[in-house]
Parts: C-alpha cells; structure tokens; sequence
C-alpha cells in the first residue's frame, strides 16, 4: 500500500485516492462496510515518530463522484468515539461522502463557469 497515492481533499484529514486499484487489496475496494487500517507497521520502530504512522486510516465503502476516499483519525479519537457510539463509523461516512460530492459539484460549476468567459474573452481579443 503507498500512502504517496493520497491526494487532500477540500475536507480537513479526508484524502482522495488516485489509484485505488494500486494502493488497496481488491476485497477492500468491493468491501460494502468500511475498513480501518494503519501504516503502523510499515516503519521500523526506531524511527522517528510519525503522526502519519500513529493515525487509523478508513476507508469509504461509497465513492465521491466515483472516487475513493480515506479519512485520517487518531487511534484515540476512534477509540473514544467506538466506545461511546458505536454506530457513528457506520452512519457518518454518508454525512461525509453527501458533503464532498457537493463541493466536487461546486467546484465543477465554478470550473465550467469560468470557461465560457475564457472562450469569450478570447474571441474578442482576436477580432479585427
């Protein structure tokens, strides 16, 4: 698994991933509930500490406009929260997946916005 193939998302601690099919095992790509992992074994202990190294790493079952996502949490927190809602890993992935395929959705329209006042910009400028 590379953890060069996360790309930040607009969320803070949610990362796209550019090649899924590359970074993860095919089950947990099919998988229908999330799975957690970490990188907690993929350095030597004597190395420096990594805050990277010491997080949980989950992975969506559902797609953001078709791309796979991680979320970045501490041990603690996941802990903490496991302990005291048990169902939030299993109904607020929904939550977090609604939201960023609404800012994918702005930021295409802004992106789209933009490009018939390129184009138009352009045509004026070459007029004679």
């Amino acid at each position: 698994m590379k953890k060069d193939c996360f790309r930040q998302s607009p969320a803070k601690d949610v990362f796209y991933v550019s090649w899924p099919d590359e970074c993860f095992p095919q089950e947990w790509l099919d998988s229908s509930v999330p799975v957690i992992f970490d990188f907690l074994g993929m350095q030597s202990p004597n190395e420096p500490n990594d805050p990277e190294r010491n997080s949980l790493w989950y992975l969506f079952p559902e797609r953001a406009e078709g791309t796979t996502v991680v979320y970045k949490l501490s041990r603690e927190y996941f802990i903490d929260s496991a302990k005291s809602d048990p169902e939030l890993y299993i109904s607020s992935p929904h939550n977090i997946i609604g939201n960023l395929n609404n800012m994918i959705r702005q930021k295409q329209m802004q992106e789209q916005s933009r490009l018939p006042n390129r184009m138009l910009y352009r045509r004026r400028r070459f007029r004679f």
